[in-house]
């Protein structure tokens, strides 16, 4: 029996895709017949009697139709439709013909197959705004639920089944929401994931308000045993590092930013590492069951592979959709290390290009006839260009002399923080030449239409010095202490010299907002006498004098 992928990915156009980390290749599992329709909303594992049986697994979409997906032979059985009035936010499988699930507005049930279609058998209430069921993996006669302004609770499986009157007794676990703050506020509640993480039902709960919970039912305490804030924004993601004896967990926000965490230690220091390369807000994360290994899935478009052991990312894969949901499986993993060191930070360009282009090209055809063979052309050649910019950029990524590109091939600025702060200053200078003396009097005794071209170039130049990090990308915002823009004028040579002078008590240098005040002021001064004459030139941009930092240098 050979699988082609381990890696199962949901998208929002309601496509399924397998990736093989192997050989770097993207297959469509399941593909609907109207895209964006139908989105995937949950990927999850049937490991009811097996929890090493990773054969098959089930898909939930955005209008609650629960799909079978058989690994051996990559088919795809719609098992029935749930009739709710919002989307699943949680499923388990059970046994061979029942499963546990939780819609948004809290209707929780247990749904039996019967006959090709989905019947409720037990049905409860877990309250408005759910956001995430989950099942105990250590101990699947317990789940918990939880969403917004809804705090977590615990259920028994066994309780809920008995029969009506002890529904009420179902709920083993209420957690209660943590005091007020400072100022007497209520604390919001928004749990937006959690993992349970052994078989006494403790539990890590991730929330919108970035934080990170730890509760321990077999406490007697309600509230959060312990918690710690991860950066500002929205947690999506938790999955427990499963290669770390789950004493680890990954995370992963709103911002792209994904952190690995020791449980044992969950304080101020719990951080174990912060990883690089994500881009665009997690959707989903999910670890390997046995090699130390993760996978993420991002708003981006991509699914990334990061190594838990060195911290690095080895793969990354373009699945052109946004996805929703990642599953990482056990499949088709030996000698996978090997290969992709061999190959760190390549991208199967080629995969689903042809299929893509192809329908973008007929849809031209349709809309212009007589301008469809140029745009084709057009588009072919920016595909080539993309392609081999892309191989470009992944080849000079796998560098670590620059500075600006990180090892993974995104762009950076320039970690300055441990610097130290002192007094700097830079000068630098441009001319303006002009054609011949008319040209040169007519500016000098501001004869000119426009008016005095001096004192808007001196404002343009000042302006501009302080809003260089806005012109340059990687070029720091500094707070600087002075900028003053001098002017020296070459009766004999038809010229003006401009000097701009920028002082700072930073971390790092002014060069470039003094050349950018030198420059920005000689073009001004080029506007303002266009009008004389065409030929104005622009000469000798350059540095003077930079003093302080590292190195001082002055220029003749």
């Amino acid at each position: 029996m050979t699988i082609r992928f381990n890696i199962l990915a949901g998208c929002e156009s309601g496509i399924v895709k397998g990736i093989d980390t192997t050989n770097n290749s993207i297959y469509v599992i399941h593909k609907p017949a109207e895209t964006y329709a139908d989105a995937i909303t949950l990927l999850e594992w049937s490991l009811a009697n097996n929890e090493t049986d990773y054969m098959q697994a089930f898909i939930t979409t955005k209008k609650n139709n629960i799909l079978r997906l058989k690994f051996a032979d990559e088919s795809i059985q719609q098992i029935g439709t749930i009739a709710r009035s919002s989307p699943l936010r949680g499923l388990a499988y059970l046994d061979e013909d029942r499963f546990l699930t939780c819609s948004e507005n809290g209707v929780l049930s247990i749904d039996r197959i019967k006959e090709e279609s989905l019947v409720s058998e037990i049905e409860a209430n877990a309250g408005p705004d759910i956001c995430r069921l989950r099942i105990n993996p250590f101990n699947r006669t317990y789940f918990g639920t939880g969403g917004k302004e809804n705090d977590l609770k615990i259920w028994s499986i066994e309780e809920l089944m008995k029969n009506e009157k002890t529904k009420n007794k179902s709920v083993i676990f209420q957690a209660k929401n943590i005091r007020p703050n400072a100022v007497r506020l209520r604390m919001p509640v928004w749990i937006t994931d959690f993992q349970f993480i052994d078989e006494r039902n403790r539990c890590l709960v991730v929330t919108g308000h970035h934080q990170i919970r730890l509760y321990d039912p077999q406490s007697n305490a309600r509230r959060p045993v312990n918690e710690i804030e991860f950066e500002q924004y929205p947690i999506m993601s938790i999955a427990l590092l499963h290669s770390s004896n789950n004493e680890h967990f990954i995370v992963g926000n709103t911002q792209g930013e994904m952190a690995q965490f020791d449980i044992k230690r969950l304080s101020s220091s719990a951080i174990v590492h912060k990883y690089k390369g994500v881009i665009g807000s997690i959707r989903s994360i999910d670890t390997h069951p046995t090699l130390p290994l993760i996978a993420s899935a991002s708003i981006d478009q991509y699914v990334r592979i990061h190594n838990a052991d060195t911290y690095r990312q080895i793969s990354k894969f373009y699945l052109k959709s946004r996805l929703t949901s990642v599953l990482f499986s056990p499949h088709s993993i030996s000698n996978r290390e090997e290969q992709q060191e061999k190959n760190v930070e390549t991208i199967n360009e080629e995969i689903e290009n042809d299929e893509v282009w192809s329908q973008f090209k007929r849809k031209l055809t349709k809309e212009s006839s007589d301008k469809s063979s140029s745009k084709i052309k057009m588009f072919s050649l920016f595909r080539k260009f993309s392609f081999v910019f892309n191989r470009i950029s992944s080849q000079y990524a796998c560098s670590s002399t620059f500075s600006h590109i990180t090892s993974d091939g995104n762009i950076t600025m320039v970690d300055i923080g441990h610097k130290a702060s002192s007094q700097r200053r830079a000068i630098a200078e441009a001319i303006v030449k002009f054609p011949d003396s008319h040209t040169y009097q007519s500016y000098f005794n501001v004869t000119n239409k426009k008016g005095d071209a001096r004192l808007c170039s001196k404002i343009a130049g000042i302006l501009a010095a302080k809003r260089t990090s806005d012109l340059i990308p990687l070029c720091h915002p500094l707070p600087l202490s002075h900028i003053d823009i001098e002017y020296e004028h070459r009766h004999e040579e038809n010229e003006v010299l401009i000097r701009c002078i920028c002082s700072t008590h930073y971390q790092t240098g002014v060069e470039m907002e003094a050349m950018v005040g030198a420059t920005i002021a000689a073009v001004t001064i080029y506007d303002m006498c266009k009008a004389l004459s065409k030929s104005i030139e622009i000469r000798n941009i350059r540095l003077i004098e930079k003093i302080g930092g590292k190195s001082s240098i002055t220029l003749q």
